[in-house]
Order: structure tokens, then sequence, then C-alpha cells
């Protein structure tokens, strides 16, 4: 038997770390981009997709985003099998629930009760941490629109204004402050939201300019006392990315004035 094969489900070494949970945090952090912004109007969702092979039909795109329930929607990052059935998981508590009469819970409370099934998983021996984290996008009557994110250990956290998992999310977090210090206290709307979050993508991707499907994107906002889910389309997603070309050649053009001036003097 090889050596470096781990044969038990849950390793912990004698410092007090879980070997498993760090395997699950790596594999969340080398997996696709989803990120969410909340403003006033609403959250905008976005998430990068793959990039399809010629082989594969792309009628039946592998979905990043997905609706939970009447108020709410999720983006997963990680192993998808194991992100589809966190997933179903939430899908059945919140049914199960709702389908009581007079017997509402929040999302908080709802989001609470995954990441116990989460963390069960990451402190039981004969259990895996599930290889997944998803971000969680909602809106109910007590506070409003809300954004959580569980990692892979189960626990869960708010957040007020920006998230995102996956892929060098500290970086897409730290450049999403940036941006919002940058308007100096400006109320962002959704199309100022969704062109950061083609930025971010872009920076995420590495790449000077996105493909519409590299993309995956929607807003979640209220409508006539409802709360509904509207997903982007390509010929929006494309837009977008124009805009944010437009506002990245006038920044660099702003900096390069402004380096000229200081060598000036």
């Amino acid at each position: 038997m090889d050596n470096d094969f781990d044969s038990m489900t849950s390793m912990k070494s004698w410092a007090g770390r879980d070997y498993h949970i760090e395997y699950a945090t790596e594999a969340v952090s080398l997996a696709t981009t989803c990120l969410a912004i909340i403003t006033e109007e609403g959250i905008v969702a976005a998430a990068e997709r793959k990039a399809p092979m010629k082989i594969f039909d792309d009628f039946f795109p592998i979905q990043k985003i997905l609706r939970l329930n009447e108020n709410m929607v999720c983006g997963v990052a990680g192993i998808a099998s194991e992100a589809h059935f966190l997933i179903a998981e939430m899908r059945r508590i919140s049914e199960s629930i709702y389908g009581t009469p007079g017997n509402r819970i929040t999302n908080a409370e709802l989001v609470s009760e995954l990441s116990k099934i989460q963390r069960q998983h990451s402190m039981d021996a004969d259990k895996r941490p599930f290889q997944a984290s998803v971000l969680y996008v909602g809106w109910d009557s007590r506070s409003g629109f809300q954004l959580f994110e569980i990692d892979p250990s189960g626990i869960y956290e708010s957040h007020r204004a920006i998230g995102c998992i996956g892929y060098n999310a500290e970086a897409a977090k730290a450049m999403m402050q940036q941006e919002l210090v940058a308007k100096g206290g400006v109320k962002l709307t959704l199309k100022d939201a969704q062109i950061m979050a083609i930025k971010v993508l872009s920076m995420t991707l590495e790449t000077s300019k996105l493909s519409p499907y590299q993309v995956e994107m929607g807003v979640l906002k209220r409508c006539e006392f409802q709360t509904v889910y509207i997903p982007t389309t390509r010929k929006e997603i494309a837009l977008s990315i124009e805009k944010c070309g437009t506002v990245q050649m006038r920044a660099n053009r702003k900096n390069s004035i402004m380096m000229a001036r200081r060598h000036a003097y």
C-alpha cells in the first residue's frame, strides 16, 4: 500500500489540525470562482463557467447558480456532485419547514440547519467533510437582502456587501472592497454591481477580456411583493463586458495622466 494514501476518513494531528478539512478547503480554493454583491435594489450573483469542450452538448450546461426556494438562490464552488447534494438537503429542509402551516423561519436559521449537517460530516469519524462551499443569497421580511457563506467545515458567515468563494477568493474580496471604497459612499446600482462582478472575474481568470460563455450571472430582487431571480442573458453579459472594458480604459488613462503630472513636478 502507498504510504501517502490516507486510509482514515477523519485524520487529526497532535497539533489539532484536521487534514481532511484542509484537503476540502484546498479543493474549494482550486474550484471556479463564485461571488455575490448586495445593493439596495437587489443582489447580483455571478460565477465562472468553464468553457465546454466541442464534444459536449451545450444544451445542458453545468449550472453554478441555482434556485433553492421562493426567496433564496445559491452559488457553488468545489466538487459539483457534493455541492448538489447539499443543495438537495437545503431544499428538503426548506420544503419541510415552509410546508408547515404558520411556520416561517428566517434565511439565517435555514442556513444554520444546513451548517449542522456539514459540521457533523467534519466531526464524525465515519464521515468526511464535503469538498464544496456554498454562497447563499436571499431575502426575508426581517432582514431584507442577505448573503451567507458556508465553508467545508460547516462554519457559516453573514456578509453585508460582498462574498466570494472558489479560486483566488481572498484577492477577489480585497478587489471588491477597494472598488467600494473608491465609490466614496455612493450607493451601488445593479448595473454597477454587474460591471464590478465582470471585473473581478476577469482578475480571477487572469484574462484581459472575458467571453460571455465563461460567465453565469443573475439578479435576485423584489418585484410586486415577490422575490424573483432573473438570469442574465449572454447578450446582457456581453454588454457588461464592453462597459467594463470602457471603464477600465478610462481608469488606466486617468492613472497615466496622474503619473505624468507627478513626473512633471
